[in-house]
């Protein structure tokens, strides 16, 4: 594994479904943007922007961004899936 990837993304499913959120800012929609962003000494890597809506509509939270190597980010559609279908589950 290069260094670059020492990082990965990986799915676990949570034994415990119920997490301490109290200090978690709770978002109403998400707009995903692609960019690419200069990284020092690494030149363009791939980003997204993840742009989380109030849950009351009245505007956006500040931006978040995902900066990782193409490897990881091809790897982030099953997780994002993984972890879909594993929120789904619980709340039923």
């Amino acid at each position: 594994m290069s260094e670059a990837n020492d990082l990965d993304l990986p799915f676990e499913r949570s034994p415990k479904h119920e997490l301490d959120l109290s200090d978690a800012e709770f978002a109403g929609g998400l707009v995903i943007a692609a960019a690419a962003v200069d990284v020092d000494g690494q030149g363009k890597m791939p980003a997204l922007v993840y742009r989380f809506a109030m849950p009351d509509g009245s505007g956006f939270y500040n931006p978040r961004v995902l900066v990782v190597d193409e490897d990881q980010l091809t790897k982030l559609a099953q997780l994002t899936a993984s972890a879909t279908a594993a929120a789904i589950g619980a709340a039923s």
